[in-house]
């Protein structure tokens, strides 16, 4: 009875099968895990209820049992009453005097699922890795390379294989001579947590510029480095013809430029003597045009060098109310001719800042909400002092700013409206530069603006 209630009770099935393959006694257990009860089964072949593609191993299995070889648990599907496939692992043991098969089976499907998910995860992992157009290497602390993807691979030309087991100064071999602890003690501080550039070497021995940023994980249980490698090489071919296009802007179109719109000025002083009105007013526009092209072409050079961190800024601590009064110096007789008042607190705040830069800000920001206002309008300017900020918002009453637009005007060549650029004049990079200019400062710059009701343009830079 001990015996018997311990079978019955069983979470596994224990059945015994004959030499025929027919169940001769099935536990109270295939209910709950086969669905099936005891006596559905008791006479019926194990073939009627194994998945029919596992059948032939599972023969084989028992007969080989049966020939004397050591008995070992092995793994088949089953369909349950309904029709589900489940995964059990058998233990089965023969009998020579019985003449049957007894056997202990345990359902592992959830662990067979569980497997099935981890292998699919691993292969979605292993895709996303493989397929990304970003070089992967996994090195351990020594520079060791574990591992690279598939990107890493066309970018240095070597295989997989090939760099397992090298050090990765193989790939970024220093300029001079240097250990390889050494250059792991370099490596390591500038370039975990932080992205810069390092001169890389391809299997032909072929020098390019790559841009790398290392992550620290862990792997098998041990602390591992994730390089993250691009490619800049097309990058900085892009810097160079930049480079080249500004320096023939500079020389080729601002040096004759500059001589005509001084021949402008001595025509239309009378230094050549009297020319006739009409042929004057003609000189003053093409002087204005001239004007407006220089601007243009020193708007440029002025973006091109703060993008390209060629502009060094003269940081030091700057009374808020000294920028203020020299920007309303620049844009006072501009107001006045549109008939715009202005209206500037006083104020003691002090920032640490670049105080020319931030006075070219206050003019551009100043200056559109002077062009932008009505007649008799008013432009404010409000100074915040936060606790790690200072806040400087031009307040104006004009238009506004469609919501589509409030941050593509602050890229290059970017207005609200087409016909801005004639009617009120303007290149469409004087944003631009008031945005490269706060960004190296460590700030902020944006827009709030409700249509019909006016803007106000606002920027925050660090106190300290």
């Amino acid at each position: 009875r001990k015996e018997r209630a311990l079978v019955d009770n069983a979470q596994d099935v224990i059945c015994s099968i004959d030499a025929q393959g027919k169940f001769t006694k099935v536990s109270q257990a295939s209910q709950r895990v086969w669905g099936w009860l005891p006596d559905d089964l008791i006479g019926r072949r194990y073939s009627d209820v194994i998945f029919a593609d596992d059948v032939p191993d599972m023969t084989n299995h028992f007969a080989a049992i049966k020939s004397g070889a050591e008995p070992a648990p092995f793994e088949c599907r089953m369909q349950d009453q309904k029709g589900h496939i489940r995964h059990m692992l058998w233990s089965p043991q023969w009998s020579k005097s019985e003449k049957n098969m007894f056997c202990v089976v345990h359902d592992i499907t959830e662990r067979k699922e569980a497997e099935e998910q981890l292998r699919l995860s691993e292969e979605r992992i292993r895709s996303v890795i493989e397929n990304m157009p970003v070089g992967l290497i996994v090195i351990d602390h020594d520079g060791v390379i574990a591992t690279i993807n598939s990107a890493s691979e066309q970018m240095f030309g070597y295989r997989n294989s090939e760099l397992m087991g090298s050090h990765i100064m193989k790939v970024f071999p220093p300029v001079a001579e240097i250990e390889a602890s050494a250059f792991m003690s370099n490596l390591y501080p500038r370039y975990v947590g932080r992205i810069g550039e390092l001169s890389a070497c391809k299997k032909n021995n072929e020098r390019f510029p790559v841009e790398i940023s290392l992550r620290e994980f862990m792997l098998w249980d041990e602390p591992c480095l994730l390089a993250a490698v691009l490619d800049v090489t097309e990058r900085h071919e892009i810097q160079k013809l930049r480079q080249a296009f500004v320096a023939m802007v500079s020389h080729d179109l601002r040096t004759p430029l500059t001589s005509i719109e001084a021949y402008l000025d001595l025509l239309t002083d009378g230094t050549f003597g009297e020319i006739p009105e009409k042929a004057k007013k003609k000189a003053e526009g093409a002087k204005q045009s001239v004007t407006r092209l220089m601007k243009l072409i020193n708007d440029l050079l002025d973006l091109e060098r703060l993008e390209s961190g060629r502009i060094e800024l003269d940081v030091a601590p700057v009374l808020v109310a000294t920028i203020l009064e020299r920007s309303i110096d620049s844009v006072a007789a501009y107001a006045e001719n549109h008939g715009v008042d202005l209206d500037v607190p006083a104020t003691t705040a002090k920032v640490n800042a670049d105080g020319d830069r931030i006075v070219q800000v206050m003019v551009n920001l100043m200056g559109n909400a002077i062009k932008f206002s009505p007649k008799s309008g008013l432009v404010s300017v409000i100074v915040n002092e936060l606790p790690t900020w200072l806040e400087i918002r031009v307040k104006d009453q004009g238009r506004g700013i469609p919501p589509r637009h409030r941050e593509s005007i602050f890229e290059r060549f970017q207005q609200v409206e087409a016909a801005d650029a004639t009617q009120k004049g303007g290149s469409g990079l004087g944003l631009a530069i008031c945005k490269a200019i706060i960004e190296q400062h460590g700030g902020t710059i944006g827009v709030d603006s409700e249509e019909g009701k006016g803007s106000e343009f606002w920027f925050r830079l660090p106190r300290s």
